[in-house]
């Protein structure tokens, strides 16, 4: 099974590509080496404030295509809210590999809880192991505009992603210096309609989805 992030111009991270989802023989008991929380945020146009998700990247050392399950708990004691993800996905960059989940939502009229979580994780043979991590955000995050999120996060980073009519990921990273207008975006990128700021900071473990936007040729503008 091939999975991505950029689907729907729902998701984005800087990764493109995802392995199939294989398993191999191996029945030692699994290994993982580290999790990495991160707080995405994301706007839309008609919302004054971002909706909020965790997601999770749990890096193994070594087969992370076997890959079944993980769960992940919160252990606050007034939140007690877990997940359950079955067939995560997987990806492998820069020879670092990892599963993932997306996209995990808080509960109605509660805000993502913070502090300590415990991750259960399950291979395809059956096997578990358990490890847990750390979660926080400042709460001016999920509570800012997206006129202002920008100044609220040190040592990011900016992309852009653009997509194609059927909402396909064509493009994901630095803008171009010669992408001045619309207009220079479509004449180097033939099939993009749309595009989407993406605010990154590793080291705040945030994530920043701005409002997708319609790509717009001078001439409709002068229309």
């Amino acid at each position: 099974m091939k999975k991505r992030f950029f689907g729907g111009g729902i998701f984005i991270v800087p990764v493109l590509f995802f392995a199939f989802f294989l398993f191999s023989c191996a029945d030692s008991s699994p290994e993982l080496s580290e999790v990495n929380p991160y707080l995405v945020l994301e706007f839309e146009e008609q919302k004054a404030l971002s909706d909020s998700f965790l997601s999770v990247f749990v890096k193994m050392p070594h087969d992370s295509r076997r890959a079944e399950s993980f769960v992940v708990k919160s252990l606050d004691d007034k939140h007690k809210i877990g997940w359950k993800i079955e067939e995560p996905g997987v990806f492998d960059v820069d020879g670092e590999e990892f599963v993932y989940a997306l996209r995990l939502c808080h509960q109605e009229n509660q805000q993502l809880p913070k502090g300590k979580f415990t991750l259960f994780y399950k291979d395809a043979g059956g096997q578990e192991v358990e490890i847990d991590f750390d979660f926080s955000y400042e709460d001016a995050l999920i509570f800012s505009s997206k006129d202002d999120i920008s100044s609220l996060i040190a040592q990011k980073t900016e992309n852009l992603a653009l997509y194609d009519e059927n909402n396909a990921l064509i493009f994901f990273g630095k803008a171009k210096t010669a992408w001045k207008t619309d207009s220079d975006i479509k004449k180097d990128m033939k099939t993009a309609e749309s595009k989407r700021i993406v605010l990154y900071s590793k080291d705040s473990q945030i994530i920043v989805l701005f409002p997708v936007e319609k790509l717009e040729d001078s001439e409709e503008k002068n229309e």
